[in-house]
């Protein structure tokens, strides 16, 4: 009888110890996709940053561009010209 219970036990601390072992591999494993998720993050907002920096600048250059660059702007900008 007490050769089952010691069995079972050391059955039942081996099944501890695999879950353990896999809640610790999940903990590090959250750990590194939650840094790779704040550097995505930031990437994403430095993009965005980027792409406003390009808007502004493309604003300014049309509102200091001439009627001739502008005529010439809109025809690229729609596929019609062949410049």
């Amino acid at each position: 009888l007490i050769d089952g219970y010691t069995g079972e036990r050391a059955a039942l601390e081996e099944q501890l110890r695999q879950k353990e072992e896999l809640q610790l591999s999940l903990e590090q494993e959250l750990q590194v996709t939650g840094s790779r998720l704040h550097e995505l993050e930031q990437e994403r907002l430095q993009m965005l940053e980027e792409r406003e920096l390009v808007s502004r600048q493309q604003e300014a250059m049309r509102e200091e561009a001439g009627p001739r660059e502008l005529c010439t702007y809109h025809l690229k900008g729609r596929g019609g010209g062949n410049q």
